[in-house]
């Protein structure tokens, strides 16, 4: 029988969490954000502490999204090194999910990037 999308979402995201700990300039991904991906950070951002799943979707307007879609932007951002996760304490398979650096600290790097790109110092 399969296992339904929390489930497996939540599983794999614990395998995907190496890097719980780690100061978040030694794991800055080198690439931006998309649209989507920065919606869901500006809302981790300003909770201004771990949030589920389900949480993150009840900050959404209506008509708010699928939990499988944002399941599927946390595993993306989790694999890109923007957000950790763990389980929630007494939560059974729910996961809290935490960005791993501050939005000042995304908005000097990208700021940075461009700056350098335009001034061909890449």
């Amino acid at each position: 029988m399969r296992q339904n999308n929390k489930e497996h979402f939540g599983q794999r995201s614990e395998e995907l969490s190496p890097n719980f700990g780690q100061r978040s300039e030694e794991l800055f991904p080198k690439r931006q954000l998309t649209k989507a991906e920065m919606e869901i950070m500006n809302v981790l951002w300003e909770r201004g502490e771990g949030m589920t799943t389900h949480e993150i979707i009840e900050e959404y307007p209506e008509p708010k999204p699928a939990y499988s879609t944002i399941a599927t932007f946390l595993k993306i951002l989790t694999n890109k090194g923007f957000i950790q996760s763990r389980k929630q304490e007494g939560g059974g398979k729910t996961f809290v999910f935490s960005p791993l650096l501050s939005r000042e600290e995304y908005t000097n790097r990208v700021m940075k990037e461009v700056k350098s790109t335009f001034e061909g110092t890449r």
